[in-house]
């Protein structure tokens, strides 16, 4: 059996205790959870060695994408799925989302608007 680190254990129980609050169909009674966590850890273990510099933002990541998109509860299969590979771990948490440049010239637009002074036509 592998090593298993602390580190991903704890990662685990959160993302897992996060899942269990968004209440999907499915969702392990909360008094087993740390019992479903460990079963997790194990699971992901087996034929995968971790390392916390390179992996914990892509496990953090991973459940952050199960959140999104699972309406039950997940299995560790669909954790290893939904798992970004490095580089789009790293980019995800050093680089911020932007909007797509449509969006922001609406806005910019609607603000010109809203702040331009108010004329009524005459008749």
């Amino acid at each position: 059996m592998n090593h298993q680190p602390q580190w991903l254990r704890n990662e685990v129980l959160d993302g897992l205790c996060k899942l269990v609050s968004l209440g999907l169909t499915r969702t392990p009674a909360l008094d087993i959870i740390n019992i479903t966590a460990e079963t997790w850890v194990e699971s992901l273990s087996c034929c995968r060695e971790w390392s916390e510099a390179e992996d914990r933002m892509r496990v953090h990541v991973a459940f952050a994408t199960l959140a999104v998109t699972r309406t039950a509860w997940p299995c560790p299969r669909h954790f290893l799925e939904s798992l970004p590979d490095q580089v789009a771990a790293h980019t995800a948490a050093t680089e911020p989302r932007k909007p797509k440049g449509s969006g922001w010239s609406r806005l910019r637009r609607g603000r010109r608007i809203v702040a331009a002074p108010m004329r009524c036509r005459r008749r």
